[in-house]
This record gives C-alpha cells, sequence and structure tokens, in this order.
C-alpha cells in the first residue's frame, strides 16, 4: 500500500477527526510535504511561522500549486498569490478576490472555519470535486496552514493543492471551472489542538 493509500484508507474512516502534519506530508504530495517541511522548520518555537518572514524558497518549484491568502476581516480572505499550475486548472487567475465569494455555494462556512483555524490556531485538509468546462471531474486536495505576523498580528492562509485523476465526466459541460462538492474536510493538529466546532463533513 502507497501512502497516498494509506491517507485514502484513514480519510475514509468512520471516526477520522484529527489529522497530523507528518501524515500528509507523503511521498506522493510532494506539494503537501514540501509546505510541510518548511512550515515546520520556520515556526521555531512560536505557534505559526511569522507572516511577515514566512520563506517560499523552501517550497521550491511545489510554488506552482500554492496559493497565499491574506485575511482582511471575518468575511474576507484574499488570494495575494496563485500558482501558475494552479490558474491553469481554473483557466483563470483568482488574485484579487475573495475565498469566500469562490466557494459560497458550497454547504460550509468558510469564514467560520477559518476564524476557529487561526484562533487554535490549526490546519485543515480538504477533499473536493472539481468540475471542468469539458465535464470533466476530478477529485483533488488542498492543504491550509495559518501564518501569523508578530508585528502586528495579521493572518495570513498558505494553501498547497494536489490535482487528482479524472473520476468521470458528468452531464452537459460546465460553464466555469469550480469545485462542485466537499467530499470530506478534517482539522490538522499542529500542535495546540484543534477546534471544538465540527467540520461540516
Amino acid at each position: 500500500m502507497s501512502s497516498l493509500e494509506a491517507l485514502e484508507s484513514m480519510l475514509q474512516r468512520t471516526d477520522r477527526q484529527v489529522l497530523h502534519l507528518d501524515a500528509l506530508g507523503t511521498r506522493d504530495q510532494p506539494g503537501f510535504a514540501a509546505l510541510a517541511n518548511a512550515w515546520t522548520s520556520q515556526r521555531g518555537t512560536s505557534l505559526t511561522p511569522d507572516a511577515d518572514t514566512f520563506d517560499l524558497i523552501e517550497i521550491g518549484q511545489c510554488l506552482e500549486n500554492a496559493v497565499r491568502l491574506s485575511v482582511d476581516d471575518q468575511k474576507t480572505a484574499t488570494f495575494r498569490f496563485v500558482g501558475p499550475a494552479v490558474c491553469a486548472r481554473l483557466q483563470g487567475d483568482p488574485t484579487g478576490m475573495n475565498l469566500f465569494d469562490c466557494i459560497q455555494h458550497l454547504p460550509l462556512d468558510g469564514p467560520a472555519i477559518l476564524q476557529s483555524a487561526l484562533e487554535t490556531p490549526a490546519g485543515l485538509h480538504v477533499v473536493y470535486e472539481m468540475a471542468y468546462m469539458s465535464s470533466r471531474r476530478t477529485k483533488n486536495r488542498g492543504l491550509y496552514l495559518p501564518l501569523l505576523s508578530k508585528k502586528n498580528g495579521c493572518a495570513q492562509v498558505f494553501g498547497m493543492h494536489a490535482a487528482g485523476n479524472t473520476t468521470n465526466y458528468v452531464g452537459e459541460a460546465s460553464t466555469r471551472v469550480a469545485a462542485t462538492e466537499l467530499v470530506s474536510a478534517n482539522w490538522i493538529d499542529l500542535g495546540a489542538g484543534v477546534p471544538a466546532n465540527p467540520l461540516p463533513c
């Protein structure tokens, strides 16, 4: 069993609630491993790395699948950087857009989840289905980790996405590329525990 298959098995367990960062940094997900290693090495003794000095060099070529968001207020998380591979899959660049506007059709309270993640702080792992204009569907993964500024306390979130294989072709072609379903969501314990509020799936 590969490490990715082991992760799949863990995510399918009915009792699964909390993941740990080292379980996500597998050889099958080099982007997750690069982000996990950079985040952990730059955190030091703090709860999170410093948002103002977080060095992207350690992430290397995996930046093509990365996103960085600034949390401007409780209802606004603005895309500040979107990697070229992410833009290619979206067939557009969401830089400057509010994440919550992009996922408002999904059955989850994005602002509340993000606020809980920052207050703890905790990470988030999601599996979601993407629909493309060709009617193709893929099951993708995302890893989101918090960054807090030591200077002013402002928060950022750094994310890494992994595109999955085609699962099927469904119905008519979509008019836009979008996440159509949240398959699973799990808190990641970064050392401070996880929020008490449950995730939607």
